[in-house]
């Protein structure tokens, strides 16, 4: 459909520019998944680590129970 000689959708610059803005958009969402995830990653470690520690007897069952509860209010686990 053309209107006034352009086309409804309009003129190749303003398409451009609709899909640099969609491209930065889609950029944008995958770094947010990608830190997403190495966050879920580095509190898995923490917890696997504190994990070790107790069963090392490095620390006590209450040191153990106070750090995981510190951990998981921090995290939002």
């Amino acid at each position: 459909m053309y209107y006034n000689g352009f086309n409804c959708w309009g003129s190749g610059i303003h398409n451009f520019w609709w899909t640099g803005i969609a491209i930065l958009l889609i950029g944008v969402a995958f770094v947010l998944l990608v830190k997403r995830r190495d966050r879920r990653s580095e509190d898995a470690s923490a917890l696997k680590s504190l994990d070790l520690l107790f069963a090392s007897g490095d620390i006590s069952e209450e040191e153990y129970q106070h750090r995981k509860r510190v951990l998981k209010n921090q995290k939002g686990y």
